[in-house]
């Protein structure tokens, strides 16, 4: 939000309880825009600047691609069981054609199995899909450090604009401790990854 005195705007953040639930639900209540958009950069631009704080990084992006992987491979698991089901289903009821049962009742059956088995392989075609762009969202140390190291010359010939999609690309959630002052950030691998390639073409 922000507030206006005579040609000044000033800017800040306020807690969503504050906003819900009224002033006395929140202890932080509003916090200046600018410092923690500062903080949040300065978090950025001390990823390379660390060792420890680039490692720690790298570590928790893989961890979470990982995380993102294994849920999807598991779901393309299912769905291959699913299929193999579904196949088998499908051959039973063929087989039926040769029996007593009424052949309408069969023929809507296999129609009903034959759409189960298209979704299925629609929804696998898509997980698949998403488990390569997980994998391709791994990024090396040495590419991100590289990054790093072109990141402010690539950030002073952005515009302002362009600047807040750099930090919605490389950011996806920024906590803020009202008693201790800490702002926190979590990093999108993919945002990342883009960066390490912008910084290829820098070099």
């Amino acid at each position: 939000s922000y507030t206006a005195q005579k040609t000044r705007r000033y800017r800040y953040y306020v807690c969503s309880n504050a906003q819900q639930r009224g002033w006395g639900a929140c202890k932080t209540k509003s916090v200046s825009a600018p410092a923690i958009e500062n903080a949040v950069l300065a978090q950025v631009k001390g990823i390379a600047a660390n060792p420890e704080v680039l490692a720690a990084t790298i570590a928790r992006l893989r961890q979470e691609v990982d995380t993102k992987s294994a849920e999807r491979e598991r779901e393309r698991d299912q769905l291959k069981g699913q299929l193999q089901r579904l196949s088998k289903e499908m051959a039973t009821t063929a087989q039926a054609f040769a029996g007593d049962a009424q052949p309408t009742f069969i023929s809507d059956r296999l129609a009903d199995i034959q759409d189960r088995i298209s979704s299925a392989e629609r929804r696998l075609t898509q997980v698949n899909q998403e488990i390569e762009a997980h994998r391709a969202e791994l990024i090396d140390e040495s590419d991100v450090a590289q990054a790093m190291r072109v990141f402010n010359r690539v950030w002073e010939s952005l515009t302002t604009r362009e600047q807040i999609r750099l930090v919605a690309t490389l950011v996806e959630r920024v906590g803020y401790d009202g008693e201790s002052g800490k702002v926190t950030v979590a990093f999108r691998s993919a945002g990342i990854k883009r960066l390490c390639e912008q910084a290829n073409r820098e070099e």
